[in-house]
């Protein structure tokens, strides 16, 4: 890691952490292009700032992200709205479609910018701790929660590739994965698989689990009917 004090005077310290002196879109955008670039040299860099840092940097990039998202989705209203009228030779129906649909569309995007914010929070909650917990199990944790927290508030930047059209949702999961994974390795002076274990492990077996209740519902009310029935055609 880098050297803390230089980085308190502004030294390689996180854009992020400097935006007051260059300005809040420079520190969010260095940073995001920083971390999804350059992430071993960028989780190098030591923290001046604990929950006004990479936390909160999380919350901002998982909402900003999901707001590109959806403004995608209301472009795709719109013509698919504009379509059905082209379709039916309609040309007032498809301008009434085109722009009520890419009017609903829009309505999401604030919708999201309220609701992504209290999502983005709960995953961090989650991210932190089961990947500190995984490496306590591996005993491989040699930071401290705060540590933990940072890394995968800036981690969030890979939700930034949502804005990508079409292939976006398809690369920020795995680009999130791999930024916890190298964060992680970071701050606790691990290797980077230790640090992918560390954050894929728990996800697994939260799916794994999830799936596993659902089927046991299923099976329990498929069991119900089954024996209703049976009561019923005695």
């Amino acid at each position: 890691p880098m050297c803390v004090a230089c980085a308190a005077r502004g030294v390689n310290a996180v854009p992020w952490e400097r935006r007051e002196t260059i300005g809040l879109w420079r520190g969010f955008w260095d940073t995001s292009r920083e971390v999804c670039f350059s992430p071993k040299a960028f989780f190098a860099r030591p923290s001046v700032e604990t929950l006004t840092g990479g936390p909160f940097y999380g919350v901002v990039a998982y909402t900003v992200g999901n707001m590109l998202f959806m403004l995608q989705f209301a472009l795709l209203y719109a013509v698919a709205g504009a379509a059905v009228g082209v379709g039916t030779g309609d040309q007032a129906l498809g301008a009434s479609l085109g722009i009520g649909l890419g009017v609903f569309g829009c309505l999401m995007v604030p919708l999201t910018a309220v609701q992504a914010p209290v999502l983005a929070m709960f995953g961090l909650a989650f991210a932190m701790a089961g990947a500190h917990l995984s490496l306590m199990l591996m005993k491989q944790a040699r930071g401290s929660w705060e540590d933990t927290l940072r890394g995968v508030g800036y981690a969030n930047a890979g939700h930034l590739w949502l804005a990508v059209p079409c292939v976006g949702f398809l690369i920020a999961p795995f680009a999130v994965i791999w930024l916890e994974a190298r964060a992680t390795s970071a701050a606790h002076q691990t290797t980077t698989l230790a640090g992918f274990a560390a954050v894929t492990v728990w996800r697994l077996l939260l799916v794994s689990g999830s799936i596993a209740l659902y089927v046991m519902v299923i099976a329990l009310f498929v069991g119900a009917a089954a024996g209703a029935a049976a009561g019923a055609a005695q």
